[in-house]
């Protein structure tokens, strides 16, 4: 399944929330996904997709929404760094 992620496409999206994008992109590969709720209200007024994978474009809207993406365990996560569990370091 991850090589289809990495096939090249172009499409373009109108006024869709970050959430959404990713929720279109990740289940037409068969994934889940988990979008931190801050990027599930504000819709972009435009974000195209150029000869670009899925990767590499959700690599790109993430660089331009400042957040983190990362696939583990087959779910696709969109996260900001407010999201992440805080570590205790011992030592």
């Amino acid at each position: 399944m991850y090589k289809e992620i990495k096939e090249q496409s172009s499409e373009y999206f109108d006024y869709r929330t970050v959430g959404k994008i990713v929720e279109i992109l990740v289940k037409r590969h068969g994934y889940q996904a988990k979008v931190n709720q801050q990027f599930t209200k504000k819709p972009l007024p435009y974000m195209i997709r150029t000869d670009q994978s899925t990767h590499d474009f959700l690599t790109r809207l993430a660089d331009r929404v400042q957040v983190r993406f990362l696939i583990k365990d087959n779910e696709f996560l969109f996260l900001s760094d407010y999201s992440l569990p805080a570590l205790a370091i011992h030592k």
